[in-house]
């Protein structure tokens, strides 16, 4: 589900995309014997990009991200929540950004910033932390390479088609 929203002329732009992914394998296999692997995950994003001030083309950017407790196979993670805030510009083909993020994880109705990630089959378990890296801090410079030029090529009208325009990138 993917829901996109501009506000104030088009200075900001809301969106938010939902998933939910299922996957389930049953059976029997000549490789490895008894097969039973699942995956479900569900996923919500919400994102909001304002640009600040246009002469400068300066933009703050905020993004709230939650990921139900997923099961992969015989791993386990928890559910989490991220929060993401940005400020960035660009020039051209250069662009620049600050940004921080902050990262949570559910256990058992509580909050915390470490990420436990459980590997249980009949044989074995073993259990993953991921500490420290919840929350982020940083500044990221990037440039973009490649050909801008968009050209379009009127396009014949055939019997099976009404497509009227094609647009090719990089022609000449």
């Amino acid at each position: 589900i993917i829901g996109y929203l501009p506000y104030l002329n088009k200075r900001g732009v809301l969106n938010m995309n939902a998933n939910y992914a299922w996957l389930k394998m049953d059976g029997e296999t000549a490789e490895v014997g008894g097969l039973n692997y699942t995956r479900h995950l569900a996923s919500a994003t919400i994102s909001n990009s304002f640009l600040l001030f246009p002469k400068q083309n300066i933009r703050f950017n905020l993004i709230g991200d939650f990921h139900s407790k997923e099961k992969n196979g015989y791993t386990t993670r928890p559910a989490s929540i991220a929060g993401n805030v940005e400020l960035s510009t660009s020039i051209k083909d250069f662009s620049i950004a600050i940004y921080s993020q902050l990262t949570g994880y559910f256990y058992d109705g509580k909050i915390t910033g470490i990420a436990k990630s459980t590997m249980e089959n009949s044989l074995l378990v073993d259990n993953y932390f991921l500490k420290g890296q919840n929350f982020q801090i940083g500044l990221r410079f990037s440039y973009n390479f490649g050909n801008k030029k968009v050209k379009k090529v009127r396009q014949r009208n055939t019997s099976n088609s009404e497509i009227r325009e094609r647009v090719n990138v990089n022609s000449n």
